[in-house]
């Protein structure tokens, strides 16, 4: 064989190796992308999900009756003597002293002297208990996280606020750094906890969050704080406080853009602080069997705790629009039939979330490794 022919074979072989090679990594691609596509499905889109903590605290009240002569049946509040005239279509209800349905309703087209319609649904009540109804106004009061050690504490009247930036005349405000996490008590609207952003001096400083605007006047304090990551303060000894445990609530805004399941764990622990002889401050946790009793949502929660911790969302959700999250409320209320027990004086519930969401082919299989839904069927 001469050596040209040799050659020639030889980059024949070659050609057919390379060939050979290609199409083997093209099939083999194939193959595992089809895979991934029965998996997962060729649907695929971005999964976003935001937890809000705060409380729901009453403003303003009007419109005050009482009478033992309230009824409760359907969507219906009726009465005999007590004039319900006084509620208008829209009006945020509060019910207060009735055996079942003690809470916030809406109120839906004219009232009568004796009935008024609601959009909810009520539970059956005779007239027997002395019910309370009035007209209230709420805020949402933003959860804030627990304290566990504070400094730099002023406190002045000068303290005035607009945008990004708390101002004052004599005040110091220059203890404070870059980072550091401010808490603000006293203000009529601005009270909570703050970022300091960049550069402060001795008369203003800047957050990185916004503050509704507000002239100086009131006593306002303000002090650094270190706080626990992710673990909010509830109070439970006073029904009057803005943290109370009734006033809680707990709703999920969805913001993926394709059908998404989630499910939420939920961490409670109870502390008691006192002072020392020594005039410290301490903090104890404190055992406790079972769980707080919140009032969570029944509609399309699976409360699935006593086998895993986890309380799951049955139905997938996906955002309304680019800018309209779906919410999804999983403590919206108090129970209307029970009062809290309040804790002795030093009682405090740390508690803290998290959530977990997968998008719905596939996710719930592959990513928390559940062939079938906890309440049965299939995803």
């Amino acid at each position: 064989m001469s050596l040209n022919t040799m050659r020639k074979k030889i980059s024949f072989s070659l050609i057919l190796l390379v060939m050979s090679l290609s199409l083997f990594v093209f099939a083999t691609y194939a193959y595992f992308l089809g895979r991934f596509e029965n998996s997962f499905s060729s649907e695929m889109g971005v999964v976003d999900v935001d937890l809000q903590a705060y409380f729901e605290v009453v403003t303003s009240s009007s419109n005050q009756v009482y009478g033992s002569d309230i009824a409760f049946n359907g969507t219906t509040i009726s009465s005999t003597a007590t004039d319900l005239s006084g509620f208008t279509d829209g009006d945020k209800l509060r019910v207060q002293d009735s055996r079942y349905n003690d809470g916030y309703l809406t109120v839906s087209g004219s009232s009568t002297t004796t009935f008024i319609t609601v959009v909810e649904t009520l539970t059956t009540e005779e007239a027997l208990a002395n019910v309370e109804l009035d007209v209230v106004l709420t805020t949402n009061i933003e959860a804030l996280e627990v304290v566990i050690q504070s400094d730099n504490s002023q406190t002045g009247t000068d303290i005035s606020f607009s945008g990004s930036t708390m101002s004052s005349t004599t005040t110091d405000l220059s203890v404070y750094s870059d980072g550091d996490t401010i808490r603000i008590d006293g203000s009529t609207d601005n009270d909570s906890h703050y970022t300091v952003s960049g550069s402060t001096s001795a008369t203003s400083l800047t957050v990185e969050e916004t503050f509704t605007t507000a002239s100086a006047g009131a006593s306002i304090t303000v002090d650094e704080v270190i706080t626990k990551p992710g673990v909010y303060y509830v109070n439970i000894v006073s029904s009057g406080n803005e943290s109370y445990f009734e006033d809680f609530r707990l709703m999920i805004d969805v913001y993926s853009t394709i059908d998404t399941y989630f499910r939420v764990k939920i961490y409670e622990q109870l502390s008691l602080s006192y002072t020392d002889y020594n005039n410290e401050e301490n903090e104890l946790s404190v055992l406790f069997d079972g769980y707080m009793p919140f009032d969570y949502s029944s509609s399309n929660w699976y409360d699935n705790r006593t086998l895993d911790n986890y309380l799951y969302y049955q139905v997938a959700e996906q955002r309304i629009d680019e800018s309209t999250p779906t919410s999804v409320s999983l403590i919206s209320t108090s129970f209307a039939d029970q009062d809290f027990s309040t804790y002795p004086v030093g009682y405090s519930l740390q508690i803290a979330f998290s959530i977990e969401a997968v998008q719905i082919y596939g996710g719930p299989e592959q990513v928390w490794d559940i062939e079938t839904p906890p309440w049965g069927g299939s995803w």
